[in-house]
Order: C-alpha cells, then structure tokens, then sequence
C-alpha cells in the first residue's frame, strides 16, 4: 500500500482556503488571474501540494486545467515535483488523458537528475500493486519510460573520434 501523503502535513495553508472558495465562486481562470499577481500565495500552495496535501493537490490540479499560461504551467511543474513524492495521490486526481503531462521530468532537473528520478519513479509504481495493475499507473511508467528513451535523458554519446551522420 502506498502513503499518499505524510502524516504531519496535513494542515491546509489558509490561502488554500481561501483559493478553494474563490474556485467554488469564480472558476479556475478567476483564481489562476489571481494567482499571477500573487506570487507568495502560489508559492504556498505549491509547497502544501509539493507536500502532499491532498486539498491542495486537488486544487492544483484543477487549476491545471484552466487556459495555458505560466500559472497553469506552474501547477503542472508543482503536481510533477508532488509525483515523486505522492504518486498515489497525484495520479488518483488527475484523468488517464492528464497522466502524461503529469509525469514528465520538471524542466529544471538536470540529464542525470531526470534519469535517476523517472527510474525511481518507475520503481515505485513496479513495487505498489495498485498502481502497477491500474491504467493511470501503466500509462505513468510508460510516459517516464518514453521520456527516458527520446528525450535528451536518452541521448547517448557516440563513442570518442566517431562522428555521427
């Protein structure tokens, strides 16, 4: 069975709260507009989704959903840092169609860093029954296994005084 989400971060951040009402009245657009304007309050409900709060990984992935900009690029880097951390979780709030974009690498991880997290990742969903017997599960490792294969994680060097074509 797999911890979703530590045992001691269990508070919501009051800007949590106030985030989530602010979605129930105006919409994830509202908030991520909000957002864009108020980098502290992102920042806190990255950390709390980063940590594995599960309101707060709930409503990131939301506002994921809204119209693409940095904010929604944001939220999606923050839900990718929280996989690691939370696989179950994560993959349990996101749509099969979502699983992909949501395991990638963070863009910000060096070569080797992006190799050895999508292997350890990789890893954990092998080792939990529940998430390698599940489709969200299957389609994670095989969107870190494609990454590990075409992206520039898979880039071997030619061997010393060859040249490639």
């Amino acid at each position: 069975m797999t911890l979703w989400w530590s045992p001691v971060a269990q508070a919501v951040e009051p800007v949590t709260n106030d985030l989530e009402q602010r979605f129930r009245q105006h919409g994830a657009e509202a908030v991520n507009e909000h957002l864009s304007t108020n980098a502290f309050e992102l920042a806190l409900l990255h950390r709390d989704t980063e940590g594995c709060v599960a309101r707060a990984v709930g409503l990131t992935v939301e506002l994921s959903r809204g119209r693409r900009s940095d904010t929604t690029d944001a939220h999606t880097e923050s839900l990718r840092t929280a996989l690691g951390r939370c696989t179950g979780l994560v993959l349990s709030r996101v749509t099969l169609a979502e699983v992909p974009k949501v395991c990638a690498s963070v863009p910000s991880w060096t070569v080797m860093q992006t190799v050895r997290e999508l292997r350890r990742r990789m890893r954990i969903i092998e080792a939990d029954e529940a998430l390698r017997t599940s489709a969200k599960g299957k389609a994670c490792s095989a969107a870190c296994l494609h990454e590990l294969r075409t992206t520039r994680a898979g880039l071997q060097a030619s061997p010393r005084g060859k040249r490639q074509p």
